[in-house]
């Protein structure tokens, strides 16, 4: 099976509690285990170091007199100004080049000390960690202590993501998501009729402080209530097919200036498949879902982490919960927010 997670020193970086992950790679642990234990299960006790940049220039002189015989030929060592090459402490292998004066390193072991209180505290359970790429995307999932059930059986699971990169691709996030446990759907969390997230994203520019986070944190759970009174107005509204097709219509419709859509094969494809789940998808027939503008949003994630067309399960993973993936499954929420309005 393909996948990217980290593979340095001959073992998977990686651990998890309960269930064998889908790529069934890692180190399980018991649910009690310490950070100091996290972070040596899930490879994640090294440090990033930091070089200066150099590159060899050639050069080829003469002796300004048009001799060529007497041309003097070489190489120069230079320094790359204002740049740092960003390496693992381990194994010494290159992760990415990043500006000297700006980028704030966030040390793997850091996103897991991050969990240390809310852990201590009784508050979350730190359910799997480990790196991607070598070392190049480090993530931590901690679920909740607190549980929700939409119309008295749809379980929905919080959890507490801390995701960061150090290749640029991405800010360090701390970002609130759900599960529904009868299908491990995701749903980063939206509060709100807006749909607007949760989140809070740091970019590399700014140094990320835990105390800083854990308060802005404080309101998740008035935010994880708000955000269940938003699914239950989505489950409470019905949806005829029609409306439903129109729905994934609009997601996925490119349209030109005079409003035709562009990529009609596509989309017609797609909303056959999500209709397909929608009606009978793994879920759908609860009663929170059937026929609800819940079940509109559940066949959008449930595609995403589940279904797309990637490469790989991990390209899938990332951008189920960074990337495309996540952008559309919120804009799934906040269309169905509005449908619902």
């Amino acid at each position: 099976m393909s996948h990217a997670i980290d593979m340095s020193n001959d073992r998977a970086n990686m651990a998890y509690v309960g269930e064998t992950p889908w790529h069934g790679l890692g180190k399980e642990l018991p649910a009690d285990s310490t950070i100091e234990e996290w972070k040596v299960a899930a490879g994640l006790d090294w440090t990033i170091e930091t070089s200066p940049v150099f590159y060899d220039a050639a050069y080829s002189l003469d002796d300004g007199l048009g001799n060529d015989d007497l041309r003097r030929q070489g190489t120069e060592q230079k320094q790359v100004p204002n740049k740092l090459a960003l390496y693992r402490s381990d194994t010494l292998s290159h992760l990415s080049i990043m500006s000297d004066s700006r980028y704030k390193i966030v040390q793997p072991g850091e996103v897991l000390e991050f969990y240390r209180q809310l852990v201590e505290g009784s508050r979350y359970t730190i359910e799997t960690a480990g790196s991607l790429q070598g070392g190049k995307k480090i993530w931590a999932l901690a679920r909740s202590n607190l549980d929700l059930r939409i119309m008295g059986q749809d379980l929905l699971r919080p959890y507490l993501l801390m995701a960061t990169a150090c290749d640029g691709t991405m800010s360090t996030v701390f970002d609130p998501t759900t599960v529904r446990v009868v299908c491990q759907n995701t749903l980063h969390m939206a509060v709100g009729t807006s749909g607007k997230g949760a989140q809070i994203r740091i970019p590399h520019s700014r140094e990320v402080n835990h105390d800083a986070v854990l308060r802005e944190l404080g309101y998740v759970d008035d935010a994880l209530e708000e955000f269940a009174t938003s699914v239950d107005t989505l489950a409470e509204r019905k949806v005829g097919d029609e409306e439903a097709v129109n729905y994934f219509v609009e997601l996925f419709a490119k349209k030109n200036t005079d409003g035709q859509i562009e990529n009609a094969p596509t989309v017609e494809k797609m909303v056959n498949k999500l209709m397909e789940s929608y009606k009978g998808g793994p879920g759908a027939n609860l009663t929170s879902a059937k026929g609800t503008a819940w079940g509109l949003v559940n066949a959008i994630t449930h595609y995403y982490d589940h279904d797309s067309g990637a490469h790989s399960d991990e390209g899938r993973f990332n951008s189920s919960q960074f990337g495309n993936g996540a952008n559309k499954k919120a804009k799934a929420f906040d269309s169905a927010m509005i449908l619902a309005a």
